[in-house]
């Protein structure tokens, strides 16, 4: 049986996304030893006022690097520090998650705010090495205003 070591949380606010720009705008790094689950993602902008619909992906696979450092969140203080990294990587998209072993594909509306809270059955689970992003598959037709809030909890 698996005992949780903590639940945390990350958020990045009003981080500017380029016109067209494609690429993973969040990623999740697990380096450790330990199982991480994913328990949330939330997304939304404040920029654009019309309907477009964005392709996205949800994706764990190898590999993934620049972006900016976020910091993490225990839900507890009593909780250790967690060991997954988390990264916006809103400047350098040749830098993605590759290698993908799972991909998962959405559409986002960007006039409402994105939930993804995931049933049991399509849980998202990274093992030790593993990596986790959000990719935008369309890139918005002029440049938005993105805030990603994502929940996880490590074993």
């Amino acid at each position: 049986m698996n005992i949780p070591h903590g639940q945390y949380q990350v958020k990045e606010a009003n981080f500017t996304i380029a016109q067209s720009a494609t690429g993973d705008v969040f990623q999740l790094r697990n380096g450790s030893t330990r199982r991480v689950e994913i328990l949330e993602i939330r997304m939304g902008q404040t920029t654009l006022t019309d309907l477009e619909q964005l392709a996205i992906a949800l994706n764990r696979g190898s590999g993934g690097a620049g972006g900016s450092a976020l910091t993490e969140r225990a839900f507890l203080s009593t909780m250790p520090t967690a060991t997954a990294t988390a990264h916006s990587d809103n400047t350098d998209f040749t830098t993605d998650v590759g290698t993908l072993d799972f991909d998962y594909g959405d559409v986002w509306n960007i006039l409402q705010n994105y939930v993804w809270l995931p049933t049991p059955e399509i849980k998202i689970v990274l093992e030790a090495s593993d990596h986790f992003a959000i990719a935008l598959d369309t890139g918005p037709s002029a440049a938005i205003s993105l805030t990603v809030n994502v929940i996880w909890r490590e074993f």
